[in-house]
């Protein structure tokens, strides 16, 4: 029995957009080693498990003094209630903002190339739907949680920011024994909206962890994503970003702290459609024990897309001799009056580091501790890496 046949049971046709999710990801098939972004991801493993839908049931909105939660058995969402912003479990925002989501679902399921997104579009329960106004400066908390073994968590969320509106996103994943977290996010930035996306991830060490983002960003608009990371029995990353725009802006930072024999797989896609954009990537990982990397990264310049600033960077830090990375950023540039540049280094701490440090009165432990910390300052600030290292 095939892995998509196991799943089947589990498939509800109580929408017609998980019928049309459903039926493209029954054309196309689960990926193969020989996938792009997917060759070196050990997904065998995956489809020789056997999971289930969560079974805890879907909670309403709660309102409270001067607070807003939003509560499912996947994730919870709160944060301090503004006028205007609207907050919905998906099945009831397709009746007010129908037509919204029917044209942003309608382009995606066309273009998608993940078959785990199109999963999670067949097998989501209760979503969140979140608008914020134009103008409007609003910050918000979610939380993932995950605790039984064997079950499938598929949650979905859709966030529209309004013109001029700035929203803060604070966003922890955490999750516990042999779980399957297939997550879909997906942002549209209005002209001029400003979104700043800090998430943290604490999957376990036998737990798979697939997290999508999908962010379409409109003129003068400005994504940041800022992420840290231990990494998983497998944890895996798909971030496409498209500058549909001008004057659009992005900036993507992630750190990953990985050891034993936890793998992390991160594979981004940024498309410069519109002349006048600019987009930054820096990854850094460092890695210990039997852990492994692997950074995938793309810069998309379109025909005609002119004056683009584009940089990607892939920095790691190996601490064993059995740790392995692989990195391939690469570019597909079509305008001819550009700056881009792409570029990996993989490293270790050296003995003459180390003597260095220790003849200025450290032991040979804090002198690699301080080591690994200079390297990861560059992305993060004292207190997230002594929190999370």
């Amino acid at each position: 029995m095939s892995f998509l046949q196991t799943l089947s049971s589990h498939y509800r046709k109580d929408s017609p957009w998980k019928q049309k999710a459903w039926d493209i990801l029954q054309t196309k098939g689960f990926p193969t080693g020989k996938w792009e972004g997917f060759r070196h991801v050990p997904l065998q493993s995956l489809y020789e498990s056997r999971f289930s839908p969560l079974d805890r049931p879907n909670l309403p909105i709660k309102r409270k003094k001067n607070t807003c939660v939003f509560v499912n058995g996947e994730f919870r969402a709160e944060f301090s209630q503004i006028e205007g912003v609207v907050c919905l479990p998906l099945n009831k925002a397709m009746n007010s903002y129908g037509t919204l989501l029917q044209k942003s679902w309608s382009q995606l399921l066309m273009e998608e190339t993940n078959p785990f997104h199109l999963l999670n579009y067949a097998l989501h329960s209760t979503g969140l739907f979140l608008y914020i106004p134009p103008h409007i400066h609003s910050t918000i908390e979610w939380l993932f949680f995950f605790t039984k073994k064997s079950q499938i968590h598929s949650p979905k969320i859709e966030v529209y920011i309004g013109k001029g509106a700035h929203l803060t996103i604070r966003s922890k994943v955490q999750g516990r024994k042999g779980c399957w977290h297939n997550e879909s996010v997906t942002f549209s930035l209005n002209d001029e909206a400003h979104l700043c996306l800090e998430e943290r991830l604490s999957h376990s060490d036998e737990s798979w962890g697939f997290h999508t983002k999908r962010v379409q960003v409109k003129r003068n608009a400005k994504f940041q994503y800022k992420a840290i990371s231990k990494g998983a029995k497998v944890e895996r990353h798909d971030i496409a970003v498209t500058l549909e725009e001008e004057g659009g802006e992005i900036d993507v930072k992630g750190l990953s702290l990985v050891s034993g024999n936890a793998k992390i797989y991160h594979y981004l896609c940024i498309n410069h459609e519109k002349p006048h954009t600019c987009s930054k990537q820096h990854y850094k990982t460092v890695l210990q024990g039997c852990s492994l990397s692997n950074f995938e990264g793309k810069i998309c310049v379109k025909r005609g897309a002119q004056k683009v600033k584009a940089c990607q960077l892939n920095n790691n830090l190996l601490l064993s001799p059995t740790a392995r990375v692989m990195s391939k950023p690469n570019l597909e540039i079509k305008a001819d009056d550009v700056k881009v540049s792409h570029g990996a280094t993989c490293a270790q701490i050296h003995d003459e580091e180390i003597f260095y440090l220790k003849s200025r009165g450290l032991n040979e432990q804090e002198a690699k501790h301080n080591l690994i910390k200079g390297f990861c300052l560059e992305l993060f600030s004292d207190e997230v890496f002594d929190e999370s290292f």
